[in-house]
C-alpha cells in the first residue's frame, strides 16, 4: 500500500516537473488573430497575445499585399507609419495591430508570429464598402424617336446588385436593363421622367444614383372636343378650351377658317348669335417644331334672327316697282315666313309665298337660312302703308318693320321742276360770284377812270399866267375852284347841300381822278357862258338848271346857289359851281 502511494505522488511531480521545463524552452499563444470586417475608413484592431516569449525575441506582424512586414516588436516599417501602430502590454506578450481609417488597400490576410514558435497564426481582414454610385450622364435632352444609353458606376465591397427604375412609374417595354447599363431605344414623349440606379451589397446603406430624361416632342392637341359642337342662340358666355402638349411648351391659340384673326384659349363668344357660327381651328405652336391645328365647327341653333340688312323705309313714285327684303338666319330653317300689311285705315293683309294681284312673295335659300322677298308692282297710292316680316320655328320667332311710301307722280314732277329750278339758279349766281371774284369781268367807267388816273398826273397849281392865257384864249376848260396849299393843287371839297330832286352830283372821292389837267381857278361866271348850262328860274326863289346832252367836259358835281344880296345880282341870276 505505501508502495502504491509513492508511486501516485512521484507522477504528479514528474508531470509538474515537465511543465515547468517545457514553459522555460518554449512560447505559445495566448490570444490567436481571428478574422474581422471594417468599414471602409473606420478603424480595426487585430489582437495577438503569447506566454512564454523569451526576452530577446521580438512579435512580428506581417500582412497585405504579399504578406509584407509590418511591425517588429513596437517598431512600424515606414510604409505602414502614420496609419497601423502596436497597442497593448508588451511585458505581458500583448501586441494587438491596430488600422486606422481603414482602406481597401487594407484587405487581406495578416500574420502574428516569433522564431520559438512552432506554429503561426493567421486572420484575414475585409474591407467592406456601401455602394457608391455615379450615373453618366446625369440629364440628357434628346428628340423624339431617338436612342440613348445611360451608365451606372458602382463602387462598393463586396460587389453590389444593381437595378434600374423609373420614379412614378414603371420602365418602359422598351428599355434594355442590361445591369450597370440603361438602354432606350426609340425614346417617346412617354420615357420622359427621372430614373434611378439601385446598388445594394448587403453593407448599408444602399446606393443611389439618378438620372433625368427630357425629351423633344412636336405639339399634340388633345381630344378635348369634338369635330362638331353645337350652341344655343342667344347663350352668354360660351368657352371651348383646347388642351395641348409639347416640349417645348406649345402656345395655344383659337383662328377662325379662312381669317388670320387669332382669339385666345379658352375660345369665347359672348352673346351667342348665328354671325359666330362657323370653323374654328384650335392652334398649337413651339419653337422648332411646325404648328398643329385641330378644326371644329360651332353649330348655333335656336330661334330665327331676321337681319337689319336692308332699308327699313322705302318711297317709291306712283305706278313704280317695291321690293322689301327680310333675310333671316336660322337653324332649323323656319317654318315659314310670313308678310303682314297693315293700310293707313288698319286694315290687314297676310301674304306668304306666291303671288296675287300687284304683289309677289318669293323665298331663297342662304348659307345662315332663308331670304323672303316680297314685290309690289305698278304701286298705287292705296298700297302704301306698314310692312311686316315674321319668320318662326321650334325654338321661337322674330320679325321685322318695314314702311313703304307711295308718292303721286304729278307732286313728284312738280318737286322735280322745283329743284331743278332752285339748282339752276344757285348755279348762275354762283358763276357769277366766281367770275366777278376771278376779275374776268370790270365796270368799262372804272377802267377807264383808272386809267386817267395812272397815266394822267395831278396838274401842278396854276399861276398867274395860265390864268390869264386861258381866258385869253377864251376857252374855259370847266369851272373849278381851286386852293393852293403849300405848292398842291387839290379840288374843293362838294358841300353839303338839302337833298334836292334836280341836285346832281358825284361822290367825293372820285373828283380826283376826273380832274383834269387844264383846270382853271375862275370862280366868277364864265365870259362865253356854254349854252348848254343855262339856269332856268323858279316861281319859289329855286334855281333849275336845264341840263341837255353835255359833251364828257362837263362832267362832275354842280350846285345851285341864290345870291346872298338879291339886290346885288341881276334878275335871275344864279351860281353854277363845277367841282
Amino acid at each position: 500500500m505505501p508502495v502504491a502511494t509513492d508511486l501516485v505522488v512521484f507522477a504528479v511531480f514528474f508531470v509538474l516537473a515537465l511543465s515547468v521545463v517545457l514553459k522555460v524552452d518554449g512560447a505559445s499563444y495566448r490570444e490567436r488573430p481571428k478574422s474581422a470586417d471594417v468599414l471602409k475608413g473606420d478603424t480595426v484592431t487585430l489582437h495577438c497575445a503569447i506566454d512564454g516569449l523569451p526576452p530577446s525575441e521580438m512579435v512580428q506582424w506581417y500582412g497585405p499585399p504579399d504578406m509584407r512586414h509590418i511591425s517588429s516588436g513596437n517598431v512600424i516599417a515606414k510604409r505602414f507609419k502614420g496609419r497601423y501602430r502596436i497597442l497593448g502590454d508588451t511585458t505581458r506578450g500583448e501586441h494587438n495591430l491596430q488600422i486606422l481609417r481603414a482602406a481597401n488597400s487594407d484587405e487581406g490576410d495578416y500574420r502574428c508570429s516569433t522564431l520559438s514558435l512552432d506554429e503561426t497564426a493567421e486572420a484575414t481582414l475585409a474591407v467592406v464598402d456601401p455602394p457608391t454610385v455615379t450615373v453618366t450622364p446625369k440629364s440628357s435632352r434628346v428628340m423624339e424617336g431617338e436612342s440613348l444609353n445611360v451608365t451606372c458606376h458602382v463602387d462598393s465591397n463586396p460587389p453590389a446588385d444593381v437595378d434600374w427604375r423609373k420614379v412614378g412609374h414603371a420602365l418602359p417595354f422598351r428599355v434594355d436593363n442590361r445591369g450597370q447599363v440603361l438602354h432606350l431605344d426609340r425614346v417617346s414623349s412617354s420615357d420622359a421622367g427621372i430614373y434611378q440606379c439601385i446598388a445594394e451589397n448587403g453593407i448599408p446603406p444602399v446606393g443611389y444614383g439618378t438620372f433625368t430624361l427630357e425629351v423633344l416632342f412636336t405639339p399634340r392637341i388633345r381630344q378635348t372636343f369634338d369635330t362638331k359642337v353645337s350652341v344655343l342662340y342667344g347663350q352668354d358666355g360660351f368657352s371651348l378650351e383646347c388642351v395641348a402638349e409639347g416640349n417645348p411648351r406649345p402656345q395655344v391659340r383659337w383662328r377662325r377658317q379662312n381669317t388670320e384673326l387669332y382669339m385666345g384659349n379658352p375660345l369665347v363668344l359672348s352673346p351667342v348669335n348665328y354671325d359666330v357660327e362657323g370653323k374654328y381651328a384650335c392652334v398649337a405652336s413651339s419653337p422648332g417644331f411646325a404648328s398643329v391645328d385641330k378644326e371644329t365647327f360651332i353649330d348655333v341653333v335656336g330661334r330665327p334672327e331676321v337681319r337689319d340688312s336692308s332699308l327699313s323705309t322705302l318711297t317709291i313714285v306712283e305706278g313704280g316697282d317695291a321690293t322689301l327684303i327680310c333675310e333671316v338666319a336660322s337653324d332649323p330653317v323656319p317654318d315659314g315666313i310670313t308678310w303682314f300689311w297693315r293700310d293707313s285705315n288698319g286694315k290687314e293683309t297676310i301674304y306668304t309665298a306666291g303671288i296675287t294681284e300687284h304683289v309677289a312673295v318669293r323665298e331663297e335659300r342662304t348659307s345662315k337660312g332663308v331670304k323672303s322677298l316680297l314685290t309690289v308692282s305698278t304701286a298705287a297710292l292705296d298700297q302704301a302703308g306698314n310692312y311686316m316680316c315674321r319668320a318662326s320655328n321650334m325654338f321661337g320667332s322674330d320679325q321685322k318693320d318695314f314702311r313703304l311710301e307711295v308718292q303721286d307722280s304729278h307732286l313728284t314732277l312738280i318737286i322735280v321742276i322745283a329743284v331743278t329750278t332752285v339748282v339752276s339758279l344757285l348755279a348762275v349766281i354762283v358763276g357769277v360770284c366766281i367770275v366777278k371774284k376771278k376779275g374776268w369781268i370790270s365796270d368799262d367807267r372804272d377802267s377807264e377812270t383808272s386809267s386817267v388816273s395812272v397815266s394822267r398826273p395831278v396838274p401842278p397849281v396854276p399861276g398867274p399866267d395860265m390864268v390869264d392865257r386861258e381866258e385869253r384864249d377864251g376857252k374855259p376848260e370847266g369851272l373849278y375852284e381851286y386852293d393852293v396849299n403849300n405848292g398842291t393843287l387839290k379840288p374843293r371839297p362838294p358841300p353839303r347841300l338839302d337833298k334836292d330832286p334836280y341836285s346832281i352830283g358825284l361822290s367825293y372821292p372820285r373828283l380826283v381822278n376826273v380832274l383834269p389837267s387844264y383846270a382853271t381857278v375862275e370862280r366868277d361866271q364864265p365870259k362865253s357862258p356854254d349854252p348848254d348850262l343855262q339856269p332856268r328860274p323858279s316861281g319859289d326863289g329855286e334855281c333849275a338848271p336845264t341840263i341837255t346832252e353835255l359833251p364828257p367836259r362837263h362832267s362832275g358835281l354842280f350846285e345851285c346857289k341864290a345870291a346872298d344880296n338879291p339886290s346885288q345880282r341881276p334878275p335871275g341870276y344864279n351860281e353854277i359851281h363845277a367841282f
